[in-house]
């Protein structure tokens, strides 16, 4: 998963650039502090970065760390839980996928659109 995390230290711009050339809505960022997946989106970022050019161009380079506020806690599910049960789960943003044991190894991420 790693090409497709952001990471603390990558200033927001390089993180816009990621989702974009993606397609993302979200991107998982681990966050060493609290030790716990976090979400960052589009929205986020967007909103972040304003329209104003000077505050846009400052802000494409502050890194992501000093932005923590646009982050949000992930929710997650279980690589074997059953669909239905990570259907109950989605709250408006994408679910982590985790090996049982594992809390730190992200496998991947499941959308609403993933579970239709």
């Amino acid at each position: 998963m790693n090409g497709y995390c952001a990471e603390m230290w990558h200033p927001i711009g390089h993180i816009r650039q990621q989702m974009l050339a993606g397609s993302y809505s979200f991107l998982p960022v681990w966050d060493l502090a609290s030790e716990e997946w976090m979400l960052i989106s589009d929205e986020a970022i967007a909103k972040f970065l304003g329209s104003e050019k000077s505050v846009r161009d400052q802000n494409l380079i502050t890194p992501l760390m000093d932005a923590k506020n646009i982050l949000v806690t992930a929710d997650s599910m279980l690589s074997d839980e059953e669909v239905a049960k990570g259907i109950e789960k989605l709250k408006g943003k994408p679910l982590l996928v985790m090996r049982r044991g594992r809390p730190k190894e992200l496998l991947g991420i499941v959308t609403a659109f993933d579970l239709m």
